[in-house]
């Protein structure tokens, strides 16, 4: 198999992103918003580095084949391929490398899987080749799209409540306290936080759309610009348990299309876990349409 190198620094990210836009060229709704990986990458919360991560297939002319990003820790990885090479034998040797890599270098007892995401309902190819070497699949993430072309519904906020007209850095505990609140799981921290806004490339901080209420922040809807396919992308989304249920989650996500718009973006897109019933409602209700589903694969690692 053509070997891959790691992922070296921002110029591959780079080179990342481009592979993600000439993706949803060929398949709208059918990969990761290039602008979002600044999440995946510059917030980090595990401790393990970009070079241990991620890793690059190349031709001889240093053109970009495939991608692919893996938490070896907890079994998980997501792999890309330019459209060019979908359905290819070296999807086929990259899946097989990347299992047997987890397999060897993985000594969780919590994480007894392995575990490949974001594979897309309408990816035939990959689905079938991952139920064929024994992974089981279950709907993962709702996709939805909207297009910001027309006439916005003006957000409505609760009385006492309000924007921040950017985000800052003395708010980053705030913040971190918000997400925390919001995603039960999260591992969010002051310093995580912090860390991202200084590092990640496209950080925009107008864009990462906070709510506060007598100087304490509620509610938040980062969104990722991109200007090469006017496409913006929504993640993540939340509210403070003690403030949901108000309106602010849709409130916030209205602000974020209008600062999209008038950034020159002409779409946005949101995903949320597909199971969820009701906040699948909470994006439509919102205007956004379901477009795909992505599906999470799993089979038990081999002792």
């Amino acid at each position: 198999m053509q070997q891959p190198r790691a992922c070296a620094n921002n110029d591959d990210i780079k080179k990342i992103q481009d592979l993600m836009r000439d993706g949803m060229r060929a398949f709208p709704h059918g990969y990761m918003h290039p602008m979002d990986l600044e999440w995946w990458f510059f917030y980090n919360p595990t401790g393990e580095t970009l070079q241990d991560t991620t890793f690059l297939w190349e031709d001889e002319q240093g053109h970009l084949l495939a991608w692919l990003t893996s938490l070896i820790t907890y079994g998980e990885y997501d792999l890309f391929m330019h459209p060019t090479r979908r359905g290819t034998a070296l999807e086929c040797e990259i899946l097989l490398w990347i299992e047997e890599r987890i397999t060897r270098l993985s000594h969780s007892q919590e994480n007894p899987d392995v575990e490949s995401g974001s594979v897309f309902e309408d990816d035939v190819f990959r689905r079938s080749t991952l139920e064929s070497m024994g992974y089981v699949g279950e709907p993962y993430l709702a996709v939805f799209g909207q297009s910001l072309k027309g006439e916005l519904p003006p957000p409505e906020l609760p009385e006492g409540y309000g924007f921040l007209p950017h985000m800052e850095e003395r708010f980053a505990e705030q913040r971190a306290q918000v997400h925390v609140s919001a995603f039960i799981n999260s591992r969010m921290t002051h310093d995580y936080y912090l860390e991202f806004m200084r590092t990640a490339p496209h950080y925009e901080p107008q864009h990462d759309v906070v709510t506060q209420k007598d100087g304490q922040l509620t509610s938040f809807a980062m969104t990722w610009r991109d200007d090469v396919l006017q496409w913006g992308e929504f993640e993540p989304v939340g509210t403070h348990q003690e403030h949901q249920r108000r309106g602010l989650g849709k409130a916030t996500l209205q602000e974020g299309l209008h600062r999209l718009k008038t950034g020159g973006m002409k779409y946005a897109t949101v995903c949320c876990h597909a199971p969820e019933a009701g906040t699948v409602a909470f994006y439509e209700s919102a205007g956004f349409v379901r477009k795909n589903t992505t599906y999470r694969y799993r089979k038990p690692m081999k002792k």
